[in-house]
């Protein structure tokens, strides 16, 4: 159950919950229930304030006090008071806190449960380290599969140094205004994919300046000015991109392959997916986060239903497909 407000009017401490504020009519936590959902409520108190105070519960906006905690300020300490609602309908329960207008300081423990009430779980953050292949960007994800588990990627990163990876068919075109250049990535491309440069914006258009095209073939076809190298040779062009490269500015594309790479994961990479998998999670209430937004990690709910982690390409990257620069670096 994810608690509202955490670090502003609530802090997690070893006994549960600290009231930090007056919180007068503050949403404490909210949750969506099924017609014939049977949810259960603890609430134990560890401290009291003095005068009253009341967590109190609101099925599609109306009160219940049936399943409300109210006046809690007369519970007995590490007492445990339970609390039972049957959906009749599809629902909506939220519960908010009314009292407390000294602001008082007090701790107590409120959580819920679906069928059966069990001793309260005190939240904690757990941490994962994934091991990856390779490079992982948007349209790369793990997935397990009837042999094991894979890293996939579906996005090639090619770098082109003019030396390891260089440019053919070199020629002008469009009446002698610009230059075309084909690059074979190590494997072939989506025609129908995106193609993320940083030197080239994407085009379906073989006569548009500072773009780059996939081809049916899957090869990337770039155009540029003929000014940025002295004569018209595929050497020239890629003596340019050593140099380029030599500088710490290479031109790079990202570009969705015809066919996903599959990597079979190590052992390492699979014991940690299968920790993922295992994690308990539960509908609408759960924050997960990759320390540098990458993978997107393919979970289930406990009631098997896929969640998708969303991620996105490295934030250099972000906007790149907005931009249209000269590959010598012009305006």
């Amino acid at each position: 159950m994810q608690i509202e407000g955490i670090g502003t009017n609530w802090e997690y401490t070893e006994n549960g919950i600290k009231n930090l504020n007056r919180n007068n009519n503050t949403k404490i936590f909210n949750i969506n229930l099924r017609k014939g959902q049977t949810i259960k409520l603890g609430f134990q108190a560890f401290s009291k304030p003095s005068k009253d105070f009341s967590v109190s519960a609101y099925i599609n906006g109306v009160a219940n006090n049936a399943i409300s905690f109210i006046n809690i300020n007369n519970f007995n300490l590490r007492q445990t008071y339970e609390r039972t609602y049957t959906a009749e309908e599809d629902s909506y329960l939220i519960y908010r806190t009314y009292g407390n207008g000294d602001s008082e300081t007090f701790e107590f423990q409120l959580w819920a449960e679906y069928d059966e009430l069990t001793n309260y779980t005190k939240h904690e953050e757990e941490s994962y380290i994934l091991p990856i292949q390779q490079e992982m960007l948007t349209g790369d994800y793990f997935v397990k599969e009837t042999d094991g588990w894979k890293e996939v990627h579906d996005i090639i990163k090619t770098v082109i140094d003019g030396v390891n990876t260089k440019v053919r068919n070199l020629k002008l075109i469009a009446n002698n205004t610009m230059i075309q250049f084909a690059v074979d990535p190590e494997k072939a491309l989506n025609k129908n994919g995106i193609a993320v440069s940083n030197c080239f914006k994407q085009s379906t258009n073989w006569s548009v300046i500072n773009t780059v095209v996939i081809s049916d073939l899957g090869t990337l076809y770039f155009h540029c000015k003929p000014d940025v190298i002295p004569e018209i040779t595929d050497n020239a062009m890629n003596t340019l991109l050593q140099q380029m490269y030599e500088q710490g500015n290479p031109l790079i594309c990202y570009a969705t392959a015809a066919n996903p790479e599959k990597l079979p994961c190590t052992p390492e990479q699979s014991a940690v997916l299968e920790e993922l998998n295992n994690m308990h999670l539960f509908e609408e209430v759960n924050n997960i986060i990759t320390a540098e937004d990458i993978a997107l990690l393919k979970l289930k709910y406990a009631l098997d239903v896929e969640t998708y982690i969303d991620n996105k390409i490295d934030e250099k990257l972000a906007n790149i497909n907005a931009q249209i620069l000269n590959i010598a670096g012009g305006n």
